[in-house]
């Protein structure tokens, strides 16, 4: 199996990032949702954001770089384009959620593992950067229902090796 993606198939380094930043994305939600309860809880959910953003910066890089392979013939147009949109949504909330809690944070001077400076994210920007980190944690988590029933419609309903193209056999 090559490292890199080919026209034909995934490689092993996209495959990697691809589940590891589902586990991390799950402590993520986790942690975010139980934050309140400690105080290490946030920095951890801090911790795990700006990981996540470090990965999500290699994946995209990596995707630029090689080729994605070609979609299964047998896939309609529309499964197709909608893949596409949910895999560029799942891209900006990468992206857009941990640059949205990261200011959120510094701006409400409440960062516990290294806030922006205050040029960056001024008192003024907390409310905004609250409400996107919200939005588009809700995009988020639509990205990756959708993700999950195509998937499972692949799998179950098709028959196809659309999970197995993505999983360490193929």
């Amino acid at each position: 199996m090559p490292l890199l993606n080919t026209a034909q198939a995934y490689g092993t380094l996209p495959k990697i990032l691809h589940w590891l930043l589902v586990v991390l994305l799950l402590a993520m939600v986790i942690s975010g949702q139980t934050m309140g309860v400690n105080e290490n809880i946030q920095a951890f959910h801090e911790i795990l954001g700006k990981v996540i953003l470090g990965l999500a910066t290699l994946r995209l890089a990596l995707r630029l770089a090689a080729p994605v392979p070609r979609p299964n013939p047998a896939h309609k147009t529309w499964e197709v384009r909608l893949a596409r949109l949910i895999h560029w949504g799942f891209y900006l909330s990468l992206f857009a959620l941990p640059i949205s809690g990261w200011v959120m944070v510094s701006a409400g001077d409440f960062a516990m593992t290294g806030a922006l400076p205050a040029w960056l994210a001024p008192y003024a920007l907390e409310p905004v950067a609250y409400s996107t980190h919200k939005f588009f944690k809700i995009a988020l988590l639509t990205f990756a229902a959708l993700h999950s029933v195509g998937t499972l419609k692949h799998l179950i309903i098709d028959r196809d090796d659309t999970f197995a193209r993505m999983w360490f056999g193929k």
